[in-house]
């Protein structure tokens, strides 16, 4: 059952990783979501979540990235990270809160008893804003003029380490969207939606893949970006391939090497890489030349 949600705008794309989230808020309902709690309850001061698919790559026409049937869909383990700061009518911040929503057996939910104790209690800058689902404080929910902003992203299927910071590698495919939220207000249920601002290397076979980026670690509690300088790295492609995720805005992303040899990637007919896919398979005669997205 996929019941209802919201819709704002988009902030700025900043560089590096995942999806681009887009976080909503409307009163239609949303066939193809997830909405999480997905039960009905009394509580109305609890907030419910309507989670949007997961956008593939170069699943889009020229202004717009979709969601297709055969594009890629979330993953058992993936987690959201959503921070609420609830702020009262003269505009006044009062408290916050996070959490995490975990995808697993095909639907998401809280984290457990079990996952909390291991990944929550060590991360001393987190614990004392975490709540297991997040709720309108009391004092906040019956007056005039309250609201809510919003934030959320994906971060892969990892947990902050014990000083409140998650790694944000290029061989991992992640959300990242400073100061971007959604206002919502009392007895409404928070829309999130996606798009990918990333492009795709996929290396079919094993080999030695360098690229340079810029790696950055994400910290909680203050959900931003603690940026780091540029990385030389350096890959050993397993067997069976992996795929790598290139910031679309970063230049020094644009030219790969594979076995020493020197590849340079093409944007779209529009000059963009955003959402763009490239397959390389280094058994196969290496282009001499750039090469350009998968359409």
């Amino acid at each position: 059952m996929n019941p209802i949600l919201p819709f704002t705008a988009l902030a700025r794309v900043l560089r590096r990783t995942g999806f681009v989230l887009l976080l909503a808020l409307s009163a239609g309902s949303c066939t193809t979501n997830d909405v999480f709690p997905d039960t009905a309850t009394d509580d109305a001061t609890l907030i419910r979540f309507d989670i949007a698919p997961r956008p593939g790559f170069t699943d889009r026409p020229s202004t717009r990235i979709t969601q297709t049937t055969d594009a890629a869909q979330w993953e058992d383990g993936d987690i959201l990270w959503i921070r609420a700061e609830f702020y009262d009518n003269a505009n006044i911040l009062k408290t916050t809160y996070i959490t995490a929503l975990k995808r697993d057996g095909g639907h998401w939910r809280s984290l457990t008893y079990e996952e909390e104790e291991a990944h929550i209690t060590p991360c001393t800058p987190l614990r004392g804003y975490y709540k297991n689902e997040i709720r309108w404080p009391k004092s906040l929910y019956g007056t005039t003029g309250t609201y809510c902003r919003i934030y959320a992203r994906y971060l892969g299927q990892q947990y902050p380490d014990a000083s409140g910071k998650i790694a944000v590698t290029p061989d991992i495919d992640v959300i990242n969207i400073p100061n971007n939220y959604s206002t919502s207000h009392p007895g409404k249920v928070v829309e999130l939606r996606f798009f990918q601002p990333l492009a795709r290397l996929r290396i079919t076979k094993a080999c030695q893949l360098k690229f340079k980026s810029l790696n950055y670690a994400f910290r909680f509690p203050e959900f931003l970006e603690a940026r780091d300088s540029y990385v030389d790295n350096v890959f050993h492609v397993p067997s069976d391939g992996k795929d790598y995720f290139l910031d679309s805005e970063d230049k020094n992303s644009q030219t790969i090497r594979i076995n020493g040899q020197e590849i340079q990637l093409l944007p779209d007919a529009n000059g963009e890489y955003a959402g763009m896919s490239y397959t390389i398979d280094p058994d196969a005669l290496l282009p001499s030349g750039p090469i350009a997205p998968e359409f």
